[in-house]
């Protein structure tokens, strides 16, 4: 009796800090962290940040802000852009975990609806070269 007590308590922590996690408003921002710091997964952090713009603007970014804010808690899992990366929500922000997630991190805003101008692609330059 005592062992499910404590899974029952267990559960309803679980339950009540998920909650917490998607209950901040979204933010309209994004965080996607590397696996290293090597050159090589610095520069596919550009790609990374790249296809989930991309996916944003397909699936969230004609939704009005209630449907766009539930479709992201519900299926945070469309920017798992490959197998080596996982997805979240957390804080009113999109996370994007890559391999082990130990190297830099990149952040940015995302627009709020099909009218907003804000630059969200910044391009840097010095990965022109080494393409």
């Amino acid at each position: 009796m005592k062992l499910f007590s404590i899974g029952i308590s267990l559960i309803s922590l679980s339950v009540v800090g998920v909650s917490k996690l998607s209950s901040e408003p979204f933010k309209y921002k994004y965080e996607i962290t590397g696996n290293s710091k090597s050159a090589n997964d610095i520069y596919n952090l550009y790609e990374y940040k790249e296809k989930l713009i991309d996916i944003y603007d397909e699936h969230f970014l004609a939704l009005n802000e209630t449907e766009r804010e539930k479709k992201l808690i519900n299926n945070n899992q469309l920017f798992k852009i490959d197998e080596n990366c996982r997805a979240y929500y957390a804080s009113g922000t999109i996370v994007v975990l890559v391999g082990d997630g130990k190297g830099l991190t990149i952040t940015g805003d995302l627009r709020y609806d099909t009218c907003d101008e804000t630059v969200i692609r910044t391009k840097i330059y010095i990965f022109d070269i080494f393409n």
